[in-house]
């Protein structure tokens, strides 16, 4: 970034692990007002929520079908290894977990995205405008994801 002559603003919160003694030519530390996250933090003005409500979607769809199949051989089984199945229904390994958090991020819409990030009121309603318009001429990179700012 020097070689660039570019400067950068890194946002940091207050927690003590943050701080940091080092002072860097062209990046300035800010340092967030303590008990502020909810209000400047975009994650945690509702990306996170909306996330962990997908993956509670995707999570008990997998129980319900892993339910409906421990019922269909309920008969043939005694009822110990009825008991000993259903406490299996919440246990997956890591990899079914990865894909639902893949899956559940993908269903975190744009708006969702743009509507924290508007309501901590670091960016201008300007930039908001903007990107609408834009989206409505189809300027910009077209992708199947695209963050709306």
């Amino acid at each position: 970034m020097q070689g660039m002559d570019s400067h950068m603003l890194l946002l940091l919160d207050n927690a003590s692990p943050q701080r940091v003694s080092k002072q860097f030519s062209n990046v300035t530390l800010q340092f967030l007002p303590p008990n502020t996250s909810a209000h400047l933090q975009p994650q945690d003005a509702g990306i996170i929520q909306s996330f962990k409500s997908q993956r509670n979607k995707i999570r008990n769809a997998h129980v319900v079908d892993k339910l409906d199949e421990l019922l269909e051989q309920v008969d043939g089984m005694g009822k110990e290894n009825v008991k000993i199945n259903s406490e299996q229904l919440f246990n997956v390994n890591i990899l079914v977990a990865m894909r639902w958090a893949q899956e559940a991020w993908g269903a975190v819409t744009q708006a969702t995205v743009a509507n924290c990030w508007r309501h901590t009121g670091i960016l201008g309603e300007d930039i908001f405008e903007l990107v609408t318009d834009m989206h409505k001429l189809h300027i910009g990179p077209h992708t199947d994801r695209q963050l709306i700012v």
